[in-house]
């Protein structure tokens, strides 16, 4: 098996990993290859009594995290009102804070559209507040404008809010925020 351990620098860090490395791994681990020591769990699911005592709690893979509401991405270019020309995402605080990609490529992006006016990776949204996101072109061929404007210069980055929508190409990207959000 393979362990990783992360340790303090200076005089602290140096202090275990001095000696030979059978006493610098009983002093990281607390084992001696005798048999003795602490006893190490390898994961809380798979020791909960070793768990337990130290305090953790198992992870409980039934919890989401609570929504920030819903992505739209619509085409403005549709030739009829076809349901793939308009694409929703649930978005939570967690995929904000880590970014999300629009684009064309769907093994990329999160919330994929198909037209030749979205680039494969268009843009990145992030959290910028309870009340508002930030869109950032990724250099795009067709730009991220705010408002419906399909012309004019594109913006490095615009403010998506409520009722606000953000123009990626000929693409309209808008949120509708969920209701009784707490923003940490």
């Amino acid at each position: 098996r393979t362990a990783m351990f992360v340790i303090p620098g200076g005089r602290k860090g140096h202090g275990l990993l001095t000696g030979s490395s059978d006493e610098s791994f009983e002093r990281l681990t607390g084992i001696n290859l005798k048999g003795g020591g602490a006893r190490l769990a390898m994961s809380a699911m798979a020791e909960p009594s070793v768990a337990q005592l130290g305090g953790y709690r198992p992870l409980d893979v039934e919890a989401r995290p609570q929504s920030r509401g819903v992505l739209r991405l619509r085409s403005l270019k549709a030739k009829s009102d076809r349901a793939d020309q308009k694409r929703e995402l649930d978005v939570d605080s967690e995929q904000l804070q880590r970014g999300l990609l629009i684009g064309r490529y769907s093994d990329r992006c999160s919330l994929a559209g198909s037209g030749r006016n979205l680039s494969r990776v268009h843009a990145l949204v992030t959290e910028e507040g309870p009340h508002s996101l930030l869109v950032y072109d990724l250099a795009s061929t067709n730009g991220v404008r705010p408002g419906h404007d399909t012309e004019g210069p594109s913006h490095p980055v615009v403010r998506l809010k409520h009722n606000d929508p953000v123009m990626l190409g000929h693409f309209e990207l808008s949120w509708q925020p969920a209701s009784n959000i707490n923003v940490h």
